[in-house]
């Protein structure tokens, strides 16, 4: 039985209720998991949005959400796993966690309401 190993990065994150703000630190921290020539990237739950007031609104992700993730990890052999709040095309959101591959794959794994 051939062992295969797997390099793992883990990201902490403070996330804030600005998602362009978030998705920067999110990139940056996918250039480092890059440099250092991991396989799997994982984010914690809310990592793109984390509402601070009330009275703020849910941005929820869709796919698209995604695209400049797989944009900087195309080609390479890393994959990103992350959770945060999701669009269902209604007025709550769900948090769902995403898998996003090198191959530019977007794929929505697993919602929870």
């Amino acid at each position: 039985r051939v062992m295969q190993s797997l390099k793992l990065a883990v990201s902490q994150l403070t996330s804030i209720d600005d998602t362009p703000a978030n998705l920067s630190v999110i990139l940056s921290q996918v250039k480092l998991a890059l440099a250092g020539h991991a396989d799997l990237l994982v984010f914690p739950e809310n990592s793109l949005f984390l509402r601070l007031s009330g009275s703020s609104k849910i941005e929820g992700a869709r796919s698209s959400t995604f695209a400049p993730i797989a944009d900087a990890i195309r080609g390479s052999d890393l994959h990103v796993l992350i959770t945060t709040p999701t669009e269902t095309g209604k007025e709550k959101s769900r948090n769902s966690t995403w898998l996003i591959s090198p191959d530019g794959k977007i794929e929505e794994l697993y919602s929870k309401i």
